[in-house]
């Protein structure tokens, strides 16, 4: 059912709309006027739309019907910013484009797609305000610097005198291992960006992964930002792994696993045996051989053979094989009666992604939609025996 509800939404993404510019950012001005043209893309089963507006503002269009093909296929229009907003930060709009069927088209579900261009006005804060746009490190390997870049916007209505951030470095377990200073910025201007840079020499410290927080001081006022790397090496990490097997027969198994070095690993595969209380093995397989890329994740896949074993936890074995090495971990999986209807039948590391709930949600937007379409087939036959 999953896949039919997926296959849905893919052909109405494909028939779907287009515009450009994909949206509007813009600094307030009292009384401001912006005029510009929005371009649209009418998709595959109309050419006729429908333009509307919304928003916290004004926004004017020049016509609220188009028909691509015949006119050009845009909208002219005139955003009007009032004396004052209430309230600073933030304001949005947008101006929307909704198919129109002129008639009715045998074949179709009846489902109207529509796109928004989104209209963001930004009013200043009162005084000096530093807003993050970004902070970021880059992953290295372990024994190199590693290099920070935080982005900051002045957001208020105030020239900042200056501006300087603190980066302190946290291992896995929260233990602060190092920390920085970065360069000063001065006389920043409203709405002006600025960038704060510093590096941190990792040292000695063991490869995995890390966190930062930076804390900006400026005029006697803070702001802070949190980011993550990795120091790397030729290592991998076991992040997760099916954690519960319904039992009868051979069932998926899956492995996933995270790339801590810079380059590619190009045979990754793992062994899993399963065992008893005496650690003697029950059963075991090998995982599928993929391709782990430089810092990144993959799932390897895997089948579990369930004859030999009962409904029980039981301990289990992970070997890592990758570039002539291995890494070995140890766990529990639980091996269980195979759930009611109520209970659902998803179990397992990727099935526990579709909830009970969201079935339930797509199966009722799935009925609605064959209703629908029933209906439409229908009603026009029960027309036609009341004329007989």
């Amino acid at each position: 059912m999953c896949l039919l509800m997926f296959l849905l939404m893919g052909s109405l993404i494909s028939l779907g709309i287009s515009v450009s510019p994909g949206k509007i950012e813009l600094d307030f001005v009292p009384n401001g006027v912006y005029e510009g043209v929005a371009k649209w893309g009418p998709g595959a089963r109309t050419n006729h739309l429908r333009i509307s507006t919304g928003g916290d503002f004004e926004i004017i269009i020049d016509k609220d019907e188009l028909i691509c093909g015949v006119e050009p296929c845009e909208t002219h229009y005139k955003i009007i910013m009032p004396e004052s907003f209430d309230r600073p930060g933030i304001h949005g709009g947008y101006i929307k484009a909704a198919e129109v069927f002129d008639e009715p088209r045998p074949g179709f579900i009846k489902v109207t797609l529509e796109i928004k261009m989104p209209v963001r006005i930004f009013v200043p804060y009162p005084g000096k305000y530093l807003e993050f746009l970004s902070f970021k490190a880059t992953n290295k390997e372990a024994g190199e610097e590693i290099p920070f870049e935080a982005t900051l916007m002045s957001r208020g209505n105030e020239t900042i005198n200056s501006a300087r951030g603190s980066i302190f470095v946290y291992d896995r377990y929260n233990k602060l291992v190092g920390s920085i200073k970065t360069n000063t910025v001065t006389d920043i201007k409203p709405g002006e960006k600025v960038y704060l840079y510093g590096a941190w020499d990792s040292g000695d410290y063991e490869k995995g992964r890390y966190h930062a927080q930076i804390i900006v001081n400026y005029d006697g006022l803070k702001t802070n930002k949190t980011t993550n790397f990795k120091l790397g090496g030729l290592d991998v990490e076991l992040l997760n792994y099916t954690r519960k097997v319904v039992i009868g027969g051979i069932k998926p198994f899956h492995v996933l696993v995270e790339s801590i070095w810079s380059e590619d690993i190009p045979n990754m595969r793992a062994e899993v045996s399963v065992l008893d209380n005496e650690s003697e093995e029950l059963t075991s397989f090998e995982t599928l051989t993929k391709n782990l890329p430089a810092w990144g994740t993959t799932l390897l896949p895997g089948y579990l053979d369930t004859n030999p074993l009962n409904i029980s936890d039981y301990k289990v074995s992970i070997i890592l094989f990758f570039e002539n090495l291995t890494k070995e971990y140890d766990g529990r999986i639980s091996i269980i009666e195979e759930p009611s209807q109520e209970e659902g039948k998803g179990l397992g590391l990727l099935s526990r992604i579709f909830t009970i709930k969201n079935a339930l949600i797509a199966l009722i937007v799935l009925l609605i939609i064959v209703l629908g379409f029933l209906i439409y087939i229908l009603i026009p036959k029960k027309e036609k025996y009341k004329k007989d």
